[in-house]
């Protein structure tokens, strides 16, 4: 069976648009059309997102593709504080760790799990309690992430972690370990991005401003 150019799956946070990078943009560019076309309104109304596969094309033929979906009543699907998060969070990566391997993940990390990652993890989603993460890289969480969380596993102290709800059981940046408070961090609920580094020889967390990262 050919691959669809274009596939659309639902989520219970959006439509998630699926292009193919195989094909012409001038292709994709009609698909996506006449998919959302052939829905009769189906989706006016519904917030959407599109795969990582989209940053295969350019800004502009980016922006091109926004508008088709705009023009036929789909809504842009951002999480509170998330869009300005990623943005400057891979801004503030040097030009080393934007070299390495990063691992883009667009799902949740249910309980039980054990995943480790060579260089950065951007992970678009929640890490449930229970769950290990550990990555050589930076952690950047665009969602909860609760459960272990070790960055800068192979010695990088200058490694961060970031996340837009961010409490964890217990954090570690290379050998440096913190663990969650017996009283927790005031009950987190508001997804308020925040970002842990090592300064003193022990982890800081602190909320996550613009200009957090232009030290680093």
């Amino acid at each position: 069976m050919p691959k669809s150019v274009v596939t659309i799956k639902g989520t219970p946070q959006s439509l998630v648009i699926y292009l193919s990078t195989e094909e012409e943009f001038a292709e994709v560019r009609s698909a996506l059309k006449k998919h959302l076309e052939s829905a009769k309104g189906f989706f006016a109304g519904a917030k959407y997102r599109f795969h990582n596969s989209i940053n295969a094309f350019s800004e502009e033929q980016q922006k091109t593709l926004s508008l088709i979906c705009t023009d036929y009543g789909l809504v842009p699907y951002e999480t509170e504080g998330d869009s300005k998060c990623l943005t400057f969070a891979i801004k503030g990566l040097k030009q080393d760790e934007l070299d390495q391997e990063n691992s883009f993940i667009n799902r949740h990390i249910r309980s039980g799990e054990k995943q480790f990652y060579k260089g950065n993890v951007i992970l678009i989603g929640d890490i449930n309690p229970g769950v290990e993460i550990t990555a050589t890289g930076n952690i950047i969480v665009f969602g909860s992430a609760r459960g272990t969380l070790h960055a800068g596993a192979e010695g990088g102290r200058d490694c961060f972690i970031i996340a837009s709800l961010l409490d964890p059981l217990q954090i570690r940046i290379s050998d440096v370990i913190a663990r969650k408070p017996e009283n927790g961090y005031n009950n987190k609920t508001i997804f308020k991005p925040e970002i842990a580094t090592i300064e003193n020889n022990q982890i800081v967390i602190k909320q996550y401003l613009t200009k957090s990262l232009a030290e680093f």
